[in-house]
């Protein structure tokens, strides 16, 4: 007998003062959904619905594509990045990118090794190496320090595409936060599911440094 499985799927709308902003998981399903929900909006206000989206479509080189990923990490108010957790590059003009290609998976190993913190990957040879042979990040994770709590509180955050080759489908999470232990005078090791305004704080500040970061990079004209 077929079983079937009943997955239930969460989608945000906010309104803002001129915008509204959709979040979604980063599925097809999901997205036929929103695209559904923007085109009976069009049919019955008899206007057309201008959408944002946070691609890297037309930048065509993999030093823009890389300064993208810094520029969101740094652009995210009194939260300094503390360590770079992974990095998943992929070639630049590559359909085997959207898969899990060997020399792919070999690439997202060697970067863990030297990604030891977040002021350590670019300066790595391996990461300037990857880069000159037209490599570009497709996704990261990495953990943060959010100073307006007291104490601070560590947050684990991940951004990138879910069509990795052509950068589309941006995708964002808040992976969990880490308490600071006073006894012990450190973060804890062991990662907690942020709370809903946790949740919300912090996918609010990455939406508002990608949108920034993009803004950024395109304008920039080196």
């Amino acid at each position: 007998m077929l079983q079937t499985t009943k997955r239930e799927a969460r989608i945000e709308l906010t309104s803002k003062t001129k915008d509204t902003l959709i979040r979604f998981p980063a599925n097809e399903k999901c997205t036929q959904i929103v695209n559904k929900l923007i085109s009976n909006i069009e049919q019955d206000t008899g206007q057309n619905i201008e959408i944002e989206k946070v691609e890297l479509t037309n930048i065509t080189t993999p030093a823009k594509r890389n300064k993208f990923f810094f520029s969101l990490m740094d652009g995210i108010e009194e939260m300094p990045t503390k360590d770079v957790l992974s990095v998943k590059m992929v070639p630049m003009n590559s359909e085997e990118a959207d898969g899990e290609p060997e020399e792919n998976a070999q690439i997202t190993s060697l970067i863990r090794r030297v990604a030891i913190d977040g002021q350590a990957i670019t300066a790595s040879k391996e990461y300037q190496s990857l880069v000159s042979k037209g490599f570009f990040i497709a996704s990261i994770v990495w953990q943060a320090n959010d100073t307006t709590t007291t104490p601070n509180t560590l947050v684990e955050l991940e951004a990138g595409f879910t069509v990795q080759s052509e950068c589309k489908g941006f995708k964002y999470s808040v992976k969990g936060t880490y308490a600071f232990e006073k006894e012990a005078g450190d973060f804890s090791l062991h990662r907690k599911p942020a709370n809903e305004l946790e949740r919300i704080k912090y996918l609010s500040l990455i939406e508002k440094a990608a949108k920034n970061s993009l803004e950024g990079i395109t304008n920039d004209k080196d």
